[in-house]
């Protein structure tokens, strides 16, 4: 039987997961219980154990990882039309709805299906290199 065809958009998205072993996935249907602070504690404890770390906060509402980290005022870089992440020593990689926000006091309003593209987006147009893991 013949393999089926892949399109470009799920071959780049494929490609991308391929550089990355684990997945972490921390969430709640409820805010306030402490996803930003589970994540960003497992995320830095890998880090600290020499693994190539990503965290990437996707909450889209009131993204707290980058001030858990100190880097809340800090600039993406492009490079090669890639975004690259925000490095948080010993070698942890950061990527935020916050980097993209004019305003740090702006709000985005997203339902569904385009939050689900920002995501895909995040994991597709971010230089993360390989990585041992991604929460």
């Amino acid at each position: 039987m013949p393999k089926p065809m892949i399109n470009a958009e799920d071959f780049k998205l494929q490609e991308s997961l391929g550089k990355i072993k684990h997945i972490i996935i921390v969430m709640s249907g409820k805010g306030g219980v402490g996803k930003s602070t589970v994540s960003s504690n497992i995320a830095m404890a890998l880090s600290m154990k020499g693994y190539q770390t990503g965290i990437m906060d996707v909450d889209i509402t009131g993204p707290n990882i980058p001030k858990m980290f100190g880097v809340e005022y800090e600039q993406l870089d492009v490079q090669d039309e890639s975004l690259i992440p925000v490095l948080v020593p010993p070698s942890l990689k950061v990527i935020s709805m916050e980097f993209l926000l004019p305003n740090k006091d702006s709000a985005i309003v997203w339902r569904g299906p385009v939050k689900g593209t920002a995501i895909r987006q995040f994991i597709e147009d971010v230089k993360w290199g390989d990585l041992d893991y991604l929460v």
